[in-house]
């Protein structure tokens, strides 16, 4: 704050500096004195200094409104800053009272319900990209924030009736699109992750990054299996809880799926036919976008399988960052899918999961900080809201095996 005023300060004398310069050019001109060169000359260095003065003044508006990206490091706000220590100070010590004072101010560490205090906006940021990292369903599905507990959706269940017709002509009759409300509402989960005094006290330990990634694997593997079979009781509800049927029902709240015969004697020789059937099934409107999403041993089974020419269907990537790919489709390989394996029910899925599923996620992460259960460990009581459910089942299909 400083800085800025220090500015202001430069740029009302570089002001009153340029008043009195152009009032003595006017002058001169007036009285055609042969010394306007000379006034001309300092105008201009008044001018430079001016324009010097509100860009300063410009640069340092913006460091203080926002976080700005300077030198490949990020340059929080003053109340960013201040939030982040006050947050970072409770977190090592259980000191509370510059958070207070920030709840005092009426600014961001506001306190919850149950004690413990928001997050900062910068660490909720971290916590929510290493999820992403952690979870195929968010990195799939279709995201977005809100600040109540529940958001409602209007869904077209078939589409408007449109067509050609000349200016004047008379327009027929169509059909308005079938609409229904979906409401999803988000859920709390939590994880509580440890650690000792000892190390809390260490200043080598980067406590920071280490409690956001203990809270991201764990908040990550609990949301992605509730995002995939969740039964939708005090937790989103999966895309594999609604009903299975044979490809070429009508559309309703269920999931199409193709049949490949039985885990214990697969049709290993029609696999690629199969598959190929999968990918036509599926309206061409969500190819763009598509992927296969399977579990580990699912991958291992389709490594195997050959075309009639002996080529493997399956293309593996070379590059540890490029999904390996199916039919020219990326692979999501997610641990929550059926294993192939007896008694599993094994499937994948196949299709457009941002067409497909909704993420809803609660703005705030509240934490809490716990040094009397779990003694000599300190405990973090971190809590977050998400919900999720299905949008649209024709932009999902399934490729099934028998358990029998």
């Amino acid at each position: 704050m400083n800085q800025i005023h220090d500015a202001i300060e430069n740029l009302s004398e570089a002001y009153k500096d340029f008043k009195d310069a152009s009032e003595a050019r006017i002058a001169k001109l007036e009285e055609k004195s042969l010394e306007s060169q000379n006034v001309n000359s300092k105008l201009d260095k008044m001018t430079t200094s001016l324009d010097s003065c509100v860009d300063r003044l410009h640069l340092l508006s913006k460091m203080n409104g926002r976080p700005m990206v300077q030198s490949g490091a990020i340059r929080y706000s003053h109340e960013e800053r201040e939030h982040k220590s006050a947050f970072n100070d409770y977190v090592s010590s259980g000191d509370d009272r510059a958070l207070l004072s920030l709840e005092r101010k009426g600014l961001s560490a506001q306190q919850g319900e149950d004690g413990g205090f928001s997050v900062p906006q910068v660490i909720a940021e971290r916590i929510r990209d290493e999820m992403e990292s952690l979870s195929p369903m968010r990195r799939l599905a279709q995201t977005m924030t809100i600040s109540s507990s529940s958001v409602d959706l209007l869904l077209d269940h078939g589409r408007a009736e449109v067509g050609w017709v000349q200016e004047l002509a008379a327009r027929a009759e169509t059909q308005t699109p079938h609409m229904r409300k979906l409401t999803i509402p988000v859920y709390e989960m939590y994880a509580n992750p440890r650690a000792s005094q000892k190390l809390l006290d260490d200043s080598q330990i980067d406590v920071e990054s280490w409690l956001t990634r203990s809270i991201a694997i764990r908040m990550a593997q609990m949301e992605n299996m509730a995002f995939i079979s969740g039964d939708g009781q005090n937790k989103p509800r999966g895309f594999l809880n609604y009903p299975l049927v044979p490809f070429g029902q009508e559309m309703g709240n269920h999931f199409e799926y193709i049949l490949a015969g039985n885990v214990s004697e697969p049709h290993y020789e029609l696999m690629g036919d199969l598959l190929m059937e999968t990918v036509e099934a599926l309206n061409p409107l969500y190819h763009k976008g598509a992927v296969w999403l399977m579990s580990r041993s699912m991958f291992a089974m389709l490594r195997k399988i050959k075309d009639q020419h002996g080529h493997y269907i399956l293309q593996q990537s070379m590059q540890l960052e490029a999904p390996h790919s199916l039919l020219g489709y990326p692979i999501e390989i997610s641990e929550d899918m059926p294993a192939f394996s007896l008694g599993t029910r094994p499937l994948i899925a196949f299709g457009n999961f941002k067409e497909a599923y909704q993420i809803v996620d609660r703005a705030q992460i509240q934490i809490m900080r716990d040094p009397f259960s779990a003694k000599p460990h300190v405990e973090f009581y971190a809590t977050k809201r998400v919900g999720g459910d299905v949008i649209n089942f024709d932009a999902l299909k399934m490729l099934k095996f028998n358990d029998a």
